[in-house]
């Protein structure tokens, strides 16, 4: 019940989309897969990565919601400075587990996204009203990827238990779902080319947005204090 899987007609198209679009990837990249057995190192207790990773779902959603451009601009460079402070802590090999998990599994629930966000214009076909719990697209899809956004939060900061493991390996991996898929989301307004290039070795999302939007060293800084300050009810470092 906490994942909602196949809860109604858009989940079943949304998880088509998604395993359609590890067919296609396996084909672009068939070697570009992280090594699963690198998570059992990975820092699951440690209360700053747990910290700072729940501000970067927070800077995500509200990328993922945010309308100006500005404002948006603004976002990108705060998740940029927090997310370098975080993975400074982290052995390399775990950095590069998240990068590849946010190229494979982010990429894929960024499908579903891009649908939830463009597919207000598509006309159903007339068989789409035979499956129970089906009600066009333009007045469904809006709400739903608003649904969407509020539970990739839950799962960022692990605020439910529904991996039956909240400290364990499943949720550091489940996390990079969304993660990934925030940033390829981000990408289309800043770096649009994005999606010639993620197939390639060694091309991760979040790279290609610190290439989009870069900063200097004191711009990061300044960045990652602006960031807790504003998000100042997250945690307490």
């Amino acid at each position: 019940d906490k994942w909602g899987f196949i809860r109604s007609p858009y989940d079943q198209l949304m998880t088509i989309f998604h395993e359609g679009f590890h067919v296609y990837q396996e084909h672009k990249a068939p070697e570009k897969y992280a090594n699963e057995v690198a998570v059992i190192k990975y820092p699951s207790l440690d209360a700053v990565n747990n910290a700072l990773y729940v501000l970067e779902g927070k800077i995500l959603k509200e990328l993922m919601l945010e309308k100006n451009a500005s404002r948006k601009k603004e976002l990108v460079k705060q998740f940029i400075a927090v997310r370098n402070s975080r993975i400074s802590s982290l052995d390399s090999t775990l950095v590069e587990y998240e990068n590849l998990n946010e190229y494979v599994e982010g990429t894929a629930k960024y499908v579903e996204y891009k649908f939830l966000s463009l597919g207000t214009n598509l006309e159903p076909g007339e068989e789409m009203y035979y499956h129970y719990g089906f009600n066009g697209y333009a007045s469904q899809l809006p709400k739903i990827f608003k649904e969407r956004a509020d539970d990739m939060m839950k799962i960022v900061s692990l605020s439910d238990n529904r991996t039956g493991n909240i400290y364990g390996t499943g949720p550091v991996r489940f996390r990079l779902y969304e993660s990934g898929a925030a940033i390829a989301f981000t990408l289309d307004d800043f770096y649009p080319g994005w999606k010639k290039e993620i197939f390639n070795d060694n091309v991760y999302l979040f790279n290609l947005l610190k290439k989009a939007v870069p900063l200097s060293f004191e711009e990061e800084k300044n960045y990652l204090m602006k960031a807790k300050q504003d998000k100042s009810g997250a945690f307490i470092l």
